[in-house]
């Protein structure tokens, strides 16, 4: 599936006003405007379905585990990931270097349009994360088969140090004797 592309607020407003037309941005805080993105092409990303024109609010400080907005160091577009330990995971579970990407925050917030009128807020919306493809493709690996077991003749070494009817050194026998019998001629 495809990944919503997302841009800032400030980017959209000047671009495109439309697509949060509605929205009382004078009801959000200035500091909170400034970690506020919106969604400019629909996608999925952890397990939810974004429209065009939902606003994503961040607040500072991410823990392990959470959705994220990923901003670049200099160019490029904001796209949403997950935090992982002390680094970042994109919208499909890639791992993201932090020399090139930090965090604006964690998504907090998701306001969308209800009827195509009516903003409604969800407040800290569960989104989870990816399974990375290394973990999926491990699930698909093919079991190792077990060894193959070999029977006298076939290259192992007999009691008698060649080839043949006896019995393999490391072959049980069941019936006594260690040594097959000899075939009749």
């Amino acid at each position: 599936m495809v990944a919503p592309r997302i841009d800032s607020i400030h980017t959209v407003l000047s671009t495109n006003p439309a697509l949060v037309e509605g929205l009382e941005l004078g009801s959000l805080e200035p500091d909170v405007a400034e970690s506020a993105f919106v969604v400019v092409s629909a996608g999925a990303f952890g397990g939810r379905w974004f429209e065009r024109g939902d606003v994503l609010v961040c607040t500072e400080g991410a823990r392990p585990g959470q959705a994220v907005v990923l901003v670049a160091h200099g160019r490029g577009r904001p796209r949403l990931g997950h935090q992982r330990g002390q680094g970042f995971t994109g919208d499909r579970g890639e791992p993201c270097s932090s020399d090139r990407w930090m965090a604006a925050g964690a998504v907090q917030c998701i306001w969308t349009r209800a009827d195509g009128q009516r903003w409604l807020a969800e407040e800290k919306p569960a989104l989870v994360e990816p399974v990375s493809d290394s973990a999926f493709l491990a699930l698909l690996a093919p079991i190792p088969a077990a060894p193959r077991a070999t029977w006298p003749g076939e290259g192992t070494r007999s009691r008698e140090g060649q080839s043949g009817d006896a019995a393999p050194m490391h072959q049980l026998s069941l019936f006594g004797g260690g040594a097959r019998p000899a075939r009749a001629a």
